[in-house]
């Protein structure tokens, strides 16, 4: 779970440049709010269950855009130094999150959630490192 949150800050708070900044932002910041609503409603096991595949759906496409928002920043090096998500909005996903891990029964599910996202934050992370690594080694 730490991990997981500290890959989502640390990409939220990528930057970009100022055109594409503020659809990435739009976006992002609905994603969660979405996602947050969401977590909201789990009080129990079942809840979970429930709401599962639309919980995995917004943090799949939260991932996506992360990812996306760090390509372009990555390409448009002039871009703009501000959060893809506000910090009161990352606070509240980070709440609630962390709220979540200490119901009984759902931690479990909630890695399972997490899983292939933190997988393809992991896997865009080594990319960028060895392309970081690639040209000292020509």
């Amino acid at each position: 779970m730490k991990r997981f949150i500290f890959s989502l800050l640390i990409l939220i708070f990528t930057s970009c440049g100022v055109s594409q900044f503020q659809e990435f932002q739009r976006e992002g910041e609905a994603i969660a709010k979405k996602l947050i609503a969401l977590l909201q409603k789990i009080e129990t096991k079942e809840d979970m269950e429930k709401h599962s595949s639309k919980i995995r759906l917004q943090i799949e496409r939260l991932t996506d855009l992360m990812i996306q928002a760090k390509k372009f920043q990555m390409n448009h090096r002039g871009g703009v130094d501000d959060p893809i998500i506000s910090v009161e909005i990352t606070h509240a996903l980070r709440d609630e999150i962390k709220r979540i891990y200490q119901i009984p029964h759902v931690e479990e599910a909630m890695h399972d959630l997490e899983r292939d996202s933190l997988h393809k934050l992991d896997a865009f992370d080594r990319h960028i490192s060895y392309r970081k690594l690639k040209p000292h080694f020509r």
